[in-house]
């Protein structure tokens, strides 16, 4: 539009100067004003229109790019990267090729939920880039590089995060060795998504999952209720073998019944029935004469 008008007006004063030119006015003293001079205005003119029309239809388009030439709102062409010339009234929308890099995390990180409930953040960086034969398509729907990123590649990258994590339990999302799966997850389910828009995928980096309040105090729960069970369990198998090992001194005589019945004492004074669950079956102590102890799980 800039060089129409700009044309235009330098027609326009060409015209005036031939125009100009060819009159004839005479002056008070019979002789007529010399106005031949103006045609050389004119000429003048039209050269500066023809630079400003060389000028305006050399363009370039910079590596790993191309250009969507467009004039009056419509699409031309696309671009290679390199010199090149168009209609001096048209324009040149670059789009980039070469791998862009979306950080999605602080601010920006996803919010998710998860399977089975709870919430948390995920901070992940796709890398993308758009395929040249789809950016004529590109530019008919987004017109410009900038909206592409971030209404089409910011937006799809967040639904895929949301829809790759909802299908795991917080404390599977945040384990070390589901974090490759979910990243391939991640990657897969956006390149389907971003196939017919001429967007590929180069690949996804997980940088962490964090979880909300709620969901960090549950799963703190749950890891120190498999703590103790682990820890019971080995509190238990240490009281088998102590059993054992007395009951093979015994028999060995290292062991008098007396001594037997004191270490066996010691068992059952230190042991947690509320955290380690009753005693082994058949487990008693005896005395010194043999009379069993009472002993009962407290």
């Amino acid at each position: 539009m800039g060089y129409l008008i700009t044309a235009g007006l330098l027609v326009i004063v060409a015209i005036i100067c031939f125009i100009i030119s060819n009159l004839k006015i005479k002056e008070y003293g019979g002789e007529y004003y010399n106005l031949k001079p103006w045609r050389w205005i004119a000429v003048a003119v039209l050269g500066i229109l023809g630079l400003v029309t060389l000028g305006m239809s050399i363009t370039t388009v910079s590596a790993r790019s191309v250009g969507i030439q467009t004039a009056f709102g419509r699409y031309q062409n696309t671009l290679s990267n390199g010199l090149q010339f168009t209609a001096p009234w048209s324009s040149v929308e670059e789009f980039s090729t070469q791998v862009q890099y979306l950080d999605l995390d602080g601010d920006q990180a996803v919010p998710v939920t998860f399977e089975g409930g709870g919430g948390g953040q995920v901070n992940v960086t796709p890398r993308w880039r758009i395929d040249p034969a789809g950016a004529e398509d590109l530019w008919k729907k987004y017109k410009t590089f900038d909206a592409v990123k971030d209404k089409l590649v910011n937006s799809s990258a967040k639904d895929a995060v949301r829809i790759v994590t909802s299908k795991y339990t917080p404390n599977e999302a945040r384990s070390g060795e589901n974090l490759r799966a979910v990243a391939e997850g991640i990657e897969a389910q956006l390149a389907a998504d971003l196939k017919d828009d001429g967007i590929i995928i180069d690949s996804i980096s997980v940088k962490g999952i964090s979880l909300d309040a709620r969901s960090q105090a549950s799963l703190d729960k749950i890891v120190s209720a498999n703590n103790d069970i682990e820890r019971a369990k080995a509190e238990q198998e240490r009281a088998r073998i102590d059993a054992e090992t007395a009951k093979i001194r015994e028999q060995g005589g290292s062991l008098k019944p007396e001594a037997l019945a004191r270490y066996c004492l010691e068992v059952v004074n230190n042991w947690d029935v509320g955290r380690n669950g009753p005693l082994p079956a058949g487990f008693t102590c005896t005395s010194g004469n043999g009379a069993p102890f009472v002993v009962t799980n407290k």
